[in-house]
């Protein structure tokens, strides 16, 4: 469409990694989904699975004012649009929804909403659907060009990691509310330094001594500003002891800053997005931070390599256990929580005779199992099963 700029794309994500409140971050996606693209309306509709209905209605923007009649029309579209947008492994896009026949039992009410073109993709962390987008426009001549899916595909990425750090921060705090626990669980993507009164670490979790390469016994007693001496780079410094003297100057607001954070073996450098100021519940200040490199990427020469980098952190914090399989089904990759949850290191399954995944599935479910992977894999698709494993 005339005027899109891939550019907002970076504006867009920024505004989706600014704050852990989730209706924000909803309100933020359906806005900037909406303008980017153009759109008489764009939906976000938490997954279903992850937030049974009523809990969280769906947040919606509209370019005129919001007619209440629609909604019912509104919500049976977005409902049905999320169904087939969850199954897809990229974005679900057509030029006339009122005439694809994936659509038929909604026709009626794209109709009533005069939608044209459509647009639903599922946005996703660690691979499971935490909500999706839905973007209606009005009927023109006007195709979905390529760099238009292709920013909403990034974009709902990056969405999903940001839902995912909220469900996550909302799950610590209500955990750890009022307690000085010393080494609370590691909210997923997020990492956590607890510091007192004073400014001097009094507990961190998994993930900083993971993105850092420094244990708990290392980090614990040191000072706010020996501690950032420590892990941020050089150049970023002067900024992030500012942003944390005013933070601890601070009784109201976390304040938000980005910088490079560096690895003390590997000397990697990854881009976070740091929110330090006064805990919400006990005394003391905190830092919460989440990985925003693959962002920090977009449109650079490197941003493959980012994502694979990306991935990678991902996979092996991940509490999920995720295998990578060629077109046999045989086992490739697996993540290390496979050594908890089996009780076999991860090398285990790629020494000797191959193993295929479906091979660890229960007997009396293994037959089911296997042919919705066939399906799955004729269709390039996903799915989701629940099955027992051996």
């Amino acid at each position: 469409m005339a005027g899109f700029e891939p550019r907002l794309a970076t504006q867009v994500v920024e505004s989706l990694l600014s704050t852990f409140e989730l209706r924000r971050v909803l309100a933020n996606a359906a806005e900037h989904f909406g303008v980017c693209l153009g759109a008489t309306r764009a939906v976000v509709l938490l997954d279903r699975d992850q937030f049974p209905p009523p809990q969280q209605p769906p947040i919606e923007w509209s370019a005129d004012d919001v007619d209440p009649a629609r909604d019912p029309d509104a919500l049976a579209a977005v409902t049905q649009l999320q169904s087939l947008a969850r199954r897809l492994p990229g974005a679900y896009v057509t030029n006339n929804g009122r005439t694809d026949a994936a659509l038929q039992g909604i026709k009626a009410a794209l109709e009533r909403l005069d939608v044209g073109g459509l647009l639903a993709v599922s946005a996703r962390a660690h691979g499971i659907p935490t909500a999706t987008v839905v973007v209606f426009r009005a009927p023109s001549d006007e195709s979905w060009t390529e760099e238009e899916v292709a920013f909403a595909e990034y974009v709902a990425r990056v969405l999903g990691i940001a839902v995912n750090a909220c469900m996550s921060m909302s799950a610590y705090e209500e955990r750890f509310a009022g307690s000085n626990v010393p080494t609370p669980e590691t909210p997923s993507l997020c990492s956590v330094v607890r510091f007192d009164a004073r400014g001097y670490i009094r507990s961190v979790n998994q993930m900083v001594q993971d993105l850092t390469g420094l244990s708990s016994q290392e980090l614990l007693g040191l000072h706010f500003g020996e501690y950032l001496r420590r892990v941020v780079a050089p150049e970023d410094l002067p900024a992030v002891r500012h942003a944390y003297e005013s933070g601890f100057n601070s009784t109201l607001m976390a304040h938000p800053v980005e910088y490079r954070l560096r690895h003390r073996d590997m000397g990697v450098l990854l881009k976070v997005l740091d929110q330090f100021g006064p805990r919400k519940h006990g005394d003391g200040f905190e830092s919460v931070a989440i990985d925003i490199t693959e962002h920090a990427h977009l449109g650079a020469d490197g941003q493959g390599s980012a994502s694979e980098e990306r991935y990678r952190r991902l996979v092996e914090h991940s509490d999920a256990i995720i295998f990578h399989c060629d077109t046999e089904h045989t086992i490739t990759f697996v993540s290390r929580r496979a050594l908890d949850f089996f009780g076999v290191a991860p090398e285990d399954f790629l020494a000797g005779t191959p193993v295929h995944w479906y091979d660890l599935v229960h007997l009396d479910d293994r037959d089911r199992v296997r042919r919705r992977a066939d399906e799955m894999q004729r269709a390039s698709g996903s799915f989701d099963e629940e099955f027992r494993v051996i």
